[in-house]
């Protein structure tokens, strides 16, 4: 295990672009850091990435990563931060078929105050590199933008060089290349539709040149592809935050943030799937009860749905024997469970 006076590296937790990061322990004030070691050799190149370091240092908020100190430790460039063990949601959709409704509306109206309280510096700082695996979960589950290794300052000007990930840049940058306040707004959006749908729906073009047009003609991300269980309202959130016209989308952080906050979730969804059985499980703390909807394929293309209900006082579920189906074609199946996700206490299907 490598020593060093200041820290005694842990182990590795990841690596990006710009440099590795180790869980390291702080031997002066025993608490453990995330100490990220710049890859970088060349002098100018450090000089811009210790740049990191200080807009996180000039931006302290409780939703942006708060930065320890940076210099030199065993020879090597690096900077010291927090260290949030439950990691970033890039992390969480590891595990997970997608991040539950609440608790992606949740972590993205954090990191868009985090965001906001960016945009609104008197430099008015752009972060440029939006994406699940720099959101950070905090230690009260809290949503903490991380990561401003592209961050640059626009000031009145408000646009700067259009640098960001590839599959999150919005198609102005794609077109003139140019980054602004809207295309961090865009990029958000982004990350709200990976973490509502898992990033099994989120496939991309790795070709440049198809991405860009994908991007730029408002095929990429598909603004249909959503998961069942997503209601029309955050749908229409999400689309309307990767418009490709920047003039469309919502024109600041906290628009899009108070947007998300209005949305009432009637039931919050999960899915496991298990020996040819999707499982939807959902919660309503409001009514008190639990939902599970069993959903597999019966015989060649016909599928079989059972809904059923619980008290959260109680252990037993009870069907709901006005959404249990047998030989259900795809499309009827699609429609009835939509419409059972949406509201299984109200929603009837039509066919008994």
């Amino acid at each position: 295990m490598l020593r060093v006076s200041k820290f005694t590296v842990i182990e590795r937790l990841g690596e990006g672009n710009f440099g590795i990061v180790w869980l390291a322990k702080d031997n002066i004030l025993e608490r453990r850091v995330a100490l990220k070691e710049l890859k970088s050799h060349a002098a100018h190149d450090i000089v811009n990435q210790y740049r990191e370091a200080r807009y996180q240092d000039i931006l302290a908020h409780e939703h942006i990563v708060k930065i320890f100190d940076a210099g030199v430790v065993d020879g090597k460039p690096c900077i010291w931060m927090e260290y949030l063990k439950n990691g970033s949601l890039h992390d969480r959709l590891q595990h997970v078929q997608f991040i539950p409704l609440k608790q992606a509306i949740r972590y993205v109206c954090d990191a868009l105050r985090g965001l906001d309280h960016a945009h609104s510096h008197e430099s008015v700082i752009l972060h440029r590199d939006i994406k699940p695996s720099n959101i950070l979960i905090g230690n009260r589950n809290e949503g903490k933008l991380s990561d401003f290794g592209l961050a640059t300052a626009c000031g009145k000007m408000g646009e700067a060089s259009g640098y960001g990930y590839m599959y999150h840049m919005a198609p102005e940058m794609y077109a003139d290349g140019k980054a602004s306040k809207l295309t961090d707004i865009y990029a958000m959006g982004v990350t709200l539709y990976r973490l509502i749908n898992g990033n099994a729906l989120f496939e991309h073009e790795d070709n440049e040149d198809v991405l860009a047009e994908n991007v730029q003609q408002g095929r990429f991300p598909d603004r249909k592809g959503y998961r069942p269980h997503v209601p029309k309202q955050i749908r229409s959130i999400t689309n309307r935050a990767i418009r490709t016209e920047p003039d469309k989308r919502f024109q600041s952080a906290p628009d899009m943030r108070r947007a998300l906050e209005k949305v009432h979730i009637n039931v919050d969804w999960q899915l496991s799937q298990q020996r040819g059985v999707s499982a939807w499980i959902g919660s309503s703390e409001q009514k008190r009860k639990d939902y599970r909807v069993l959903i597999q394929l019966a015989s060649g293309d016909y599928w079989s749905i059972e809904t059923s209900c619980r008290r959260k006082s109680s252990s037993e579920y009870r069907r709901i024997r006005r959404n249990c189906h047998r030989n259900l074609k795809t499309l009827d199946m699609m429609k009835v469970l939509r419409g059972v996700l949406s509201d299984p206490d109200q929603y009837e299907s039509t066919r008994h």
